[in-house]
């Protein structure tokens, strides 16, 4: 049994090949390659048996990595939806603020204006005052001329 595995095995490999092996034949044994790359590693026996189950375990393998590759599809494009929501609240709340600062700086020059208009009003108020303060001293002075009796 072990003998027809070897030679079963053999003729295998001598198809894939086309040459043949070394140690098939005393006589026809060629000199060893010195390089081992150019030789392919001996290919263990089959067993004919095993080919079901391994089969079976494959296509176990194929519907699992299926599963995994949908699951990961799905994953994805949740993930990128997501981030293309997040880049768009992003660029509203970027727009809401460059609106509010627009807003902010047109009313802050509106304050300035008219803190400029109300200083010039303050500064005719002080002169205002001023001028009433001086009447006043003069209204004193005739009041204080006309009370008082003329000196003889």
């Amino acid at each position: 049994m072990a003998d027809e595995r070897r030679e079963n095995l053999r003729s295998f490999i001598q198809n894939l090949e086309g040459t043949e092996l070394v140690g098939a034949g005393a006589a026809s044994t060629p000199a060893p390659d010195p390089s081992p790359v150019s030789r392919p590693m001996p290919v263990p026996p089959i067993n004919p048996q095993m080919i079901p189950q391994t089969k079976a375990n494959i296509e176990v393998i194929s519907r699992d990595l299926n599963g995994v590759l949908s699951w990961l599809e799905k994953e994805m494009s949740s993930i990128s939806k997501k981030t293309l929501d997040f880049v768009d609240a992003h660029a509203d709340a970027v727009d809401n603020v460059c609106d509010s600062s627009d807003e902010l700086i047109k009313a802050t020059y509106s304050l300035m204006s008219k803190a400029g208009v109300l200083q010039k009003d303050l500064v005719k108020i002080e002169m205002m005052s001023s001028h009433l303060k001086s009447i006043k001293k003069y209204l004193e002075r005739l009041d204080n001329a006309l009370l008082k009796p003329p000196n003889k």
